[in-house]
């Protein structure tokens, strides 16, 4: 088996065509036919029925592509690093919540931008769920991940907190106060980011503990956005970061604590336990740490 040939195979999966993959891969139609027929063969398998408008995969070609695709994870990360070391650096792998980017210090945003001469930079942005599995399974070296981690699975420091706030509509009821109850928000329909995000988890924790219903009348991931949702909806309330609001917002909207209750959720470093760091790895985490402290 063939590297290409698992490549073509993933292709033709991700496309669901033959003549969509050729076109991408650039190799005719009859060259990535025989190709595919010839992997086959060699698994002794069907990995493709055709149907109407395409090609479908099977059920042991479900079971193949997860496999290629974990062959084309540990390949391609040989190649990222066979190039980091060519040039003469380190290559990092990081995974980072959606977003969060921008909530970190300027130098840290250039340093996972950018790199420096000793470091290239592989920066992957997904859930944070996803990236602690990244994480553990090796996929990348370190995490900085928004809210709570597995302690049992993961080192952990946590570099920052952000705050969350509740805020409603000016001509809202409940504007005439400055701190509310949890309680008070049970069933009102409330703007939060969707369903995988850290904020959304946390505050349906919240609503859950107290046996209150979330409910979510309008799923926005952008704080700025959100903002200008509440303020020309007299109706609605929103989960947002205190640091988006700005005074001209405070004039149509205003900010509800929420009653022994802070609403904290903090940004973490995150590190597979247990992994031996090479002596790259330990300078490249150190400069994550400190760059918070030069930011004080």
């Amino acid at each position: 088996m063939e590297i290409n040939q698992i490549r073509y195979f993933l292709e033709v999966c991700n496309c669901g065509s033959i003549s969509k993959a050729a076109d991408k891969l650039h190799m005719s139609q009859q060259g990535l036919s025989m190709a595919i027929r010839r992997l086959e063969s060699e698994l002794g398998c069907d990995l493709f029925y055709r149907k109407t408008g395409g090609l479908v995969v099977t059920d042991i070609g479900l079971r193949f592509r997860g496999e290629a695709e974990e062959v084309m994870r540990h390949i391609n990360r040989i190649y990222d690093y066979c190039a980091s070391y060519s040039a003469g650096k380190t290559r990092i792998c990081v995974a980072i919540t959606n977003s969060v980017i921008v909530r970190l210090p300027p130098k840290l945003q250039q340093l996972l931008i950018n790199g420096t001469k000793e470091f290239d930079v592989k920066l992957i942005e997904h859930y944070s769920s996803n990236c602690a599995d990244m994480v553990c399974d090796g996929e990348a070296v370190f995490g900085i991940i928004y809210g709570e981690a597995d302690v049992a699975k993961l080192d952990v420091t946590t570099l920052d907190m952000v705050k969350q706030v509740i805020i409603v509509n000016r001509e809202n009821p409940l504007a005439e106060k400055d701190e509310i109850d949890l309680a008070e928000l049970d069933n009102v329909p409330i703007a939060c980011p969707d369903e995988y995000s850290t904020p959304r988890i946390e505050l349906a924790r919240k609503f859950e503990r107290r046996g209150l219903h979330l409910n979510v009348a309008y799923v926005c991931n952008r704080p700025r956005q959100v903002i200008d949702v509440v303020s020309n909806n007299p109706w609605l309330a929103a989960r947002t970061l205190a640091d988006e609001l700005t005074e001209h917002d405070l004039e149509r909207v205003k900010v509800l604590e929420l009653k022994n209750d802070s609403f904290l959720i903090p940004i973490r470093l995150i590190s597979k336990k247990g992994r031996t760091f090479t002596v790259q790895e330990r300078l490249f985490k150190h400069l994550i740490i400190d760059s918070y402290r030069n930011d004080e």
